[in-house]
């Protein structure tokens, strides 16, 4: 015997004192499976079963005894090779526990002499200084139930990062793919079997190389969870993806490496602007409506009452300061109606009129419409090398602005943009009502279409959007695009 059996057998000599007496058959293996202690049951249940005892004594390899059908549990019905890879984790100790049925081979003298042997296995791992199982057969009926991990180690990861439809990917510290899931392969365009422990850099093309490493820097040194969204040029075009990241530790707690997880939300965004311009549209068709339509017949009162006003004044009539007053009514109608139909234009930087400007002439029309105090921070002008994001910015500047008038009561607001070294942030406070709860409004929450869009636009250019309560009342909507060469 040598030094390793006998070091197994010392470390197991409680258990198997324990299990002489035991009425179920007892088999206590080392970590790789080998047989070092049988029970008196054992033994006699492989006779009388009609089992050649001797191929599953002390010495040889319990993984041996699976030749036939074998079914575990959970999760049902396995083929061999599952049942053994669930023994070896038991064995190793990277499970506590595992219950499977199995039909044991008969002896390779001859024909089975009575019905096949089967049985119910318990195997529970040995502490993990000594490391193999004790596994406990049931001969006549299962195992009376008992509580069970909805999953058993490994096998369900598995299943899991097979069936997903995310990607899911390892990189080691050095840039080394260490796995990726099925899901993976249309963003490697290669199998996974040919890239896996390859250095990525020089292996994938690069836009995906870039994904893959992206950012793993930042999540080792902060020892924390991203989750990002960016753009990749694949063999499908331009995809946009959501990707996550995290550290991935081993159970002594040495780094392993970065997992990623990638989701394509290219449909998503999709949707996301056709909403947008479908918003656009809507505004504009409304703003046609108001010029063309209500804003006519108001100028028509408007000359209507100017004549009558001068008649009845030259009837020399009490009624004609009533007419004068009317028509003065008529025209402020007027004047709020075509700063409504400017807000509600489908550009509203038209004539070179910068976000500044935009901004400026946003906080006119609260003063003038909402009857509150307005302040302006901005910077000199922007230049936007990419005209949407000046528009989606005034858009969510001017959704804000909208919500503290007619939501938030708001007496005063606040508008500013500042243009720093990374990034662009437009910022929109008031002294409103704010909203309900202590933590930021998320990206889906709001009962109407606004807050939704607003977010929607927030991604269409890149940008992280936050609606958070004021310490001192009221609500501060930041939008903050991250300067990104050639777009902004």
């Amino acid at each position: 015997m040598g030094k390793d059996d006998a070091e197994g057998q010392r470390a197991t000599g409680e258990e198997r004192r324990g299990s002489r007496a035991f009425p179920h058959p007892i088999v206590i293996v080392d970590r790789v499976g080998e047989i070092l202690f049988a029970n008196d049951a054992w033994r006699s249940w492989l006779v009388k079963s009609g089992v050649d005892p001797a191929p599953y004594g002390v010495g040889m390899n319990y993984l041996d005894t699976f030749q036939n059908r074998v079914s575990a549990t959970p999760p049902g019905r396995a083929d061999v090779a599952v049942t053994r890879h669930l023994l070896e984790e038991v064995f190793q100790g990277e499970i506590s526990r595992c219950s499977f049925e199995q039909t044991l081979a008969c002896g390779q003298d001859g024909p089975r002499k009575s019905a096949p042997a089967r049985l119910w296995v318990d195997a529970n791992a040995l502490p993990s200084d000594t490391g193999g199982a004790v596994l406990a057969h049931h001969v006549e009926e299962p195992p009376p139930p008992r509580a069970r991990p909805l999953y058993q180690g490994r096998t369900f990861l598995k299943d899991l990062l097979a069936e997903t439809g995310d990607g899911v990917f390892l990189c080691s510290p050095t840039g080394r793919l260490l796995l990726a899931n099925p899901a993976m392969e249309p963003w490697l365009e290669l199998p996974g079997r040919e890239v896996i422990g390859k250095k990525i850099v020089g292996t994938l093309p690069e836009p995906i190389a870039r994904l893959l490493l992206d950012r793993n820097d930042e999540v080792i040194t902060s020892a924390s969870t991203l989750t990002f969204e960016t753009n990749v040029v694949t063999g499908r075009g331009m995809r946009t993806v959501l990707v996550t990241k995290g550290l991935h530790r081993t159970s002594a707690g040495r780094l392993k490496g970065v997992f990623g997880i990638v989701r394509d939300v290219s449909g998503v965004r999709a949707m996301e602007r056709e909403i947008i311009d479908t918003s656009d549209k809507e505004k504009q068709r409304l703003g046609q409506e108001l010029h063309e339509n209500l804003c006519q017949y108001l100028v028509g009162i408007s000359l209507l009452g100017n004549v009558l006003f001068e008649e009845l004044l030259r009837l020399g009539l009490k009624q004609a300061d009533d007419a004068r007053q009317i028509t003065s009514l008529v025209k402020e109608a007027i004047t709020e109606v075509r700063s409504l139909v400017k807000g509600l234009s489908t550009l509203p930087l038209e004539q070179d009129e910068g976000l500044n400007d935009a901004l400026r002439d946003l906080a006119e029309q609260a003063r003038a419409i909402g009857r509150i105090r307005c302040s302006l921070r901005l910077p000199r002008r922007v230049n936007f090398a990419d005209p949407s994001v000046e528009v989606h910015l005034f858009r969510i500047a001017q959704e804000a602005v909208h919500n503290a008038i007619k939501h938030a009561a708001a007496s005063q607001l606040q508008i500013s943009l500042a243009n720093n070294q990374r990034a662009i942030v437009l910022s929109v406070k008031d002294n409103g009502i704010g909203f309900s709860g202590s933590r930021p409004v998320p990206s889906d929450a709001g009962s109407g279409l606004g807050l939704h869009i607003m977010h929607y636009r927030s991604r269409a250019i890149g940008a992280h959007l936050v609606i958070d309560r004021r310490p001192q009342g009221g609500t501060v909507v930041t939008c903050t695009v991250p300067k990104v060469p050639g777009r902004v």
